[in-house]
């Protein structure tokens, strides 16, 4: 066994001053994510379907040495988007997020994570210093994790990035794993480390490029002799020693043999979609805090690991959506999520996901009027809308159930009446992605108002428009007995969100939504796309080409800034579009209208910049004025448009608010409170 030379010298049992007991020495985390390992070639009760032996035996000391001393979360399910930067933003935030697989030295108009990540809350709340949380990875995908786009937090709270390069001064990563674990002990050896995310790479490459099955096992195995001398060098050091945990796990699997065995005996290749062996991992926790030998087969998921590490370092993740593990820790935290999830609202109408007490298979549920809307089987049901329709309303919502091989997040609608009945209906289609939520409107027809959803169709959430012709806008419109879902042709553009639509009348619509140009060049430019549709006889639904939206001349460069989250209305005959424009360090919102169904724009009016503009939330319509929020580097603060030209702004006494909506006469935030709790508020502006 080898041993660590002496890092620091080791801290006094006894203060100087008054022979008072010396705080305890902070506890230590190292995350090793072996990337787009199989939970079938690594901690599974089975054989390997690729090589017909056991899991275990691909990391023998690993599973029969280490797996003992600490706690095995199996599976674990990563629930979202099954590709490297977004599992790796659900792990270190708690929260899944959108995030491109894009890393971040081509341009400045990157992506990064909109909720805080784990670095920057304990920055945050004890005051390490930069270099005691880092990055370290021979990918450089994970690198938008050093900081978050969250006002209070970014750059100030960043983490260490620490990029395996092949030699030193080269731009291209390490294609072998020891040079990553070796770099990493190296690291660990130099400075002591409180907190550090280390991806290796290589188990994914060969994965997709190896030459044969062999060399995807291959590299498995390869990391069980240096991941058990990590873990024994660290247990020996005077500063890790017994108050250091490390956390092994995978951001996503690979497809099973099973899962689609008429696409080829390849298939086992390729992960990003909804199989159970895309979205089972493997997860063990081991060392201070956590118990021994314990194995916890409840579901948990990728937003489950960051809480449990917060747990393990007497810290809070307040904008996580994830739960400890409690089962893993010897201690239970006094802190947790609860209350509300999100919110919508349409008139009388309010519909809400509620985090569910039952932590541990059932994550959130869709009320309204204290009626469950949602399966309550599913194990987890998000981001609802509504729209009231006269008589009555209409809400959608994504659920989730875990129970077969393929596990897509479903749509689910229901219609509310007056008197309280509520009736279950399909959604629009069979299968959506991880963040599914559609604008639901009354849109004028022939025969009256009916509802439209309107949604990006984009099932995997990869976005990539050349690897998968799904990915566009779509609609569909309530005949009263079934949705008619219109026929839309593909926009030549990459990785859609947040579509929004407005009804001109005569079945004229205009819809509004964020994407990239196509093609690879041009993949960090994010930018506002408009097209006009029509709906004819028979469910034809005639789509207009895709406008990129260019409201000014004078507009910032391409790589300059980045926009996203519009939300259009029409008031007449004159269509109003507002949306959040923004660098790392300045945010802004801009607003544009049209009198030609949205062929000319005027030139943007800048209404907020703010560089506490909340990144994570759209600016929303109250009637002809815009309400926003934003945070002055104690508090929050949702303003609004004035009469006269001038905002009005109300103090939160709260940080954190996690969504908005305006009903017609009231604006209602979910806000966070001191407990982990997240409750409604409803505001005058």
């Amino acid at each position: 066994m080898r041993s660590l030379p002496p890092l620091l010298t080791a801290a006094l049992a006894l203060s100087v001053t008054g022979c008072r007991p010396a705080e305890p020495a902070p506890i230590r985390v190292v995350i090793v994510v072996i990337d787009g390992v199989r939970l079938d070639e690594s901690f599974a009760a089975w054989d390997s379907d690729l090589t017909g032996e056991p899991a275990q035996q691909t990391m023998p000391r690993i599973f029969e040495e280490l797996v003992p001393q600490g706690t095995l979360v199996l599976p674990t399910y990563n629930m979202g988007t099954t590709i490297t930067a977004p599992a790796h933003v659900t792990m270190f935030t708690g929260a899944r997020q959108r995030l491109a697989n894009f890393s971040v030295d081509e341009g400045p108009g990157l992506y990064r994570p909109e909720r805080p990540t784990l670095g920057e809350e304990l920055r945050r709340q004890t005051q390490a210093t930069q270099e005691e949380s880092m990055i370290l990875a021979n990918a450089d995908l994970v690198w938008p994790l050093d900081w978050s786009l969250m006002p209070g937090y970014g750059p100030e709270f960043a983490s260490e990035w620490f990029f395996v390069a092949i030699a030193p001064g080269e731009t291209q990563p390490a294609p072998d794993d020891s040079f990553a674990t070796v770099a990493l002990n190296l690291e660990l050896q130099e400075t002591p480390r409180r907190l550090v995310l280390a991806n290796l790479k290589e188990v994914d490459r060969k994965g997709h490029y190896g030459d044969s099955i062999a060399d995807y096992v291959g590299s498995v195995e390869e990391l069980d002799q240096p991941i058990m001398d990590l873990w024994e060098d660290l247990s020996a050091d005077p500063v890790y020693g017994d108050r250091t945990v490390m956390v092994i796990t995978s951001d996503h699997g690979r497809h099973r043999i099973e899962d689609n065995a008429e696409f080829g005996e390849d298939f086992w290749r390729n992960h990003g979609d909804a199989t159970a062996g895309d979205r089972e991992v493997p997860l063990l926790f081991v060392g201070a805090g956590v118990r021994k030998g314990q194995v916890v087969e409840a579901p948990y998921t990728l937003e489950d690991i960051a809480p449990t590490i917060a747990a393990l370092m007497d810290i809070k993740m307040p904008w996580a959506r994830g739960v400890p593990i409690t089962e893993a820790l010897n201690e239970a935290p006094d802190w947790t999520r609860s209350g509300l999830g999100a919110i919508a609202a349409s008139g009388d109408y309010m519909v809400e996901e509620i985090f569910e007490s039952d932590d541990a298979w059932r994550r959130g549920g869709v009320w309204w009027e204290g009626q469950r809307l949602s399966d309550p089987d599913a194990f987890a049901a998000e981001s609802p809308a509504v729209v009231d329709t006269g008589d009555g309303a209409m809400a959608c919502w994504r659920e989730l159930k875990i129970h077969h091989s393929w596990m897509p997040w479903v749509p689910r609608c229901a219609l509310l009446a007056d008197d309280g009945t509520v009736t279950a209906i399909d959604g629009p289609q069979a299968q959506v992605g991880p963040f599914w939520e559609p604008d639901l409107r009354m849109v004028e027809g022939s025969t009256g108002s009916v509802v439209h959803a309107a949604y990006i169709n984009n099932p995997d959430d990869i976005g990539e428009l050349g690897q998968n012709n799904d990915v566009a806008p779509r609609e569909a419109r309530w005949t009263g007995a079934a949705w008619e879902l219109g026929v839309i042709t593909e926009p030549q553009i990459y990785y859609p969100t947040d579509l929004s639509i407005a009804d001109l009348g005569e079945g004229r619509e205009v819809w509004a939504f964020a994407a990239n140009p196509g093609g690879n060049g041009s993949r960090y430019t994010r930018r506002i796309y408009v097209q006009r549709a029509s709906w004819g006889g028979a469910g034809a639904l005639d789509v207009g080409a895709v406008r990129q939206l260019t409201p000014d001349a004078q507009a910032p460069d391409a790589y300059d800034w980045r926009q996203e989250r519009p939300t259009i209305r029409v008031d007449g005959d004159r269509l109003h579009m507002a949306f959040t424009n923004f660098q790392d360090n300045q945010r802004q919102i801009w607003r544009v209208s049209s009198d030609d169904d949205g062929e000319i724009w005027t030139p943007a009016e800048v209404v907020v910049d703010d560089p506490g503009l909340y990144a994570n939330l759209p600016p929303v319509w109250m009637g002809d004025r815009l309400a926003w929020v934003t945070h002055d580097g104690r508090a929050a603060n949702v303003c609004a448009e004035g009469g006269n030209g001038s905002n009005t702004c109300i103090r939160l006494d709260t940080d954190r608010v996690s969504d908005i909506a305006w009903d017609g006469s009231l604006l209602h935030i979910v806000r966070g409170n001191p407990d982990g709790s997240w409750t409604r508020q409803a505001l005058s502006l």
